[in-house]
């Protein structure tokens, strides 16, 4: 580009298209070093949740000793119904999760 000259629009697209192979190339072999790079990583799922536990909301006076159960009891029990073979097998084959494993 001359110091100090004004170009066009027109004259911008000229000389973007004298350019082009410069400019066409490297944005090719970049967008396919990209794919070719995310194909070689591994598929890799992470999910969350939270659980919200409400406390008993009956008097004490009104329950048994024996019906009373701990929070800590409460999640343990939450997180083994959840984490069990059979929600997990569920889950896996509704989602069609791990195909190669499933085969063997």
């Amino acid at each position: 580009m001359i110091p100090g000259k004004r170009y066009t629009p027109d004259d911008l697209l000229h000389i973007l298209w004298r350019r082009k192979w410069l400019i066409l190339i490297p944005t090719v072999l970049a967008a396919a070093g990209t794919v070719a790079y995310t194909r070689t990583l591994p598929n890799q799922y992470r999910s969350d949740t939270l659980v919200m536990i409400q406390p008993q909301r009956v008097r004490e006076d009104l329950i048994s000793s024996t019906a009373q159960v701990d929070l800590t009891d409460r999640i343990q029990t939450i997180t083994q119904q959840i984490m069990s073979r059979t929600r997990l097998e569920t889950i896996i084959n509704d989602l069609n999760l791990y195909p190669r494993e499933r085969e063997a």
